[in-house]
């Protein structure tokens, strides 16, 4: 998938969570020139320079966020001044109104209790969009939603036998679309015994079971399915592997997603977290330096998906994934936590499909949302209380991503 746009109207119903800092005391509101806490008064973007430049651009500050002022200067694009919010965010007064409340704000994206997406999301295949249900019984849609469609929903009504789901542009019919399962996949965590294992994830549907002479059994393991190996063996033109458990069953080679314990890449510091992705298993392990911390499944492009080493560039906790229009393949989706890795590729969480384990996405690598969720706070830049959007720089660099083609035996 890629990125379009930001998703300010998700962003205007996510849940609030306040963080809190030690006490302090506060000098009166009304003295502009005493000021210690400021609330935005709206989106604000930030820089990591006291510029308006997008060349200094930081990322993205949320509506009612309360930020303590560390620093003050005067500098180009701001009538005011310019305030420093963090050791690399710098954003204009005239942005702000000054507050005596403790400075707090949104953590995005927020996740309720027992929840594994942020919001409840409904997934279309070309549907009309109604105005009004009054429009939808008498089937005159303002527009038609081209190619898959996921949104996010603000409640269902049913209308002559027929439920709708009202998105952000009308309603859409059920018969058009469904309501999201989020997969409850999520990968394993590694310890040190790991790097001495052969182990994987069944990557298709219900893998067949061989004995060691390459007959077949009747029994099958399910997909998703995390299993430890031995060496494997070749039967005729097959590659099995015996199963650990049960050392007399095999799996063949294709149907197994091998986990690749790797060294860090030069571009990586001591004991920094990185990210090694390998097309070829369909697999995404996560390291601190040279240990490896979990490993799962993810779906990639099969050839679009770039292959090289980056640095995370930004992180967004919602965007809107458009295809653009020459594209014969339409899609317009909602996603949580993107994590761009080179210009329009990200790594992000996933809704409408659960095939991990199988190529599927359009260039980006998808990922299960408890896992997108995990590697999001895993991975650098860190998104601060109260920002929706933040972006690495020279001096704040993203992790390090790895992305690679290699087949394992």
């Amino acid at each position: 998938m890629q990125f379009h746009r930001g998703f300010a109207a998700v962003l205007a119903t996510g849940g609030v969570i306040f963080a809190t800092y030690p006490a302090t005391a506060i000098a009166d509101a009304t003295s502009t020139l005493a000021v210690d806490v400021v609330e935005m008064k709206s989106p604000v973007h930030a820089y990591w320079k006291p510029q308006r430049s997008w060349r200094y651009d930081r990322g993205t500050v949320l509506r009612h966020s309360r930020f303590r002022v560390l620093d003050r200067s005067k500098g180009k694009g701001c009538r005011g001044e310019w305030l420093r919010i963090d050791k690399l965010a710098w954003i204009c007064s005239r942005d702000t109104r000054p507050t005596t409340e403790q400075p707090g704000g949104r953590t995005l994206p927020t996740l309720k209790k027992g929840r594994i997406l942020p919001f409840h999301y409904v997934v279309t295949k070309d549907a009309p969009v109604y105005k009004t249900l009054d429009d939808a019984e008498a089937n005159t849609p303002i527009e038609t939603l081209s190619g898959v469609g996921g949104y996010t929903y603000r409640g269902t009504r049913k209308r002559n036998g027929m439920r709708y789901f009202r998105i952000a542009k009308g309603w859409v019919p059920e018969s058009h679309d469904r309501k999201a399962k989020a997969p409850h996949f999520k990968g394993v965590m590694l310890t040190p015994a790991d790097l001495h294992k052969r182990h994987g994830f069944i990557r298709v549907d219900w893998a067949r079971l061989y004995h060691k002479d390459g007959k077949r059994t009747h029994k099958r393991l399910r997909r998703l399915k995390y299993v430890e190996l031995l060496a494997p063996i070749t039967v005729g033109k097959r590659t099995l592997y015996p199963l650990q458990s049960n050392p007399e069953l095999c799996v063949r080679a294709k149907h197994v997603g091998l986990i690749d314990i790797q060294k860090p890449p030069k571009e990586v510091g001591p004991n920094e977290n990185w990210i090694d992705v390998n097309m070829a298993e369909q697999v995404l392990v996560a390291y601190q330096g040279v240990h490896p911390v979990l490993a799962t499944l993810v779906s990639t492009a099969r050839t679009v998906t770039p292959t090289g080493v980056f640095r995370i560039e930004r992180k967004r906790a919602f965007a809107i994934m458009k295809s653009k229009p020459t594209y014969t393949k339409h899609w317009d989706v909602h996603t949580p936590w993107v994590i761009s890795i080179k210009g329009r590729i990200a790594m992000h969480g996933v809704y409408w499909h659960n095939k991990f384990g199988t190529p599927r996405s359009h260039g980006c690598v998808n990922l299960a949302p408890l896992d997108a969720k995990w590697v999001w706070d895993w991975t650098a830049p860190a998104m601060p209380t109260g920002w929706s959007r933040i972006r690495s720089t020279k001096d704040a660099p993203g992790s390090v991503v790895r992305i690679r083609r290699q087949k394992v035996l």
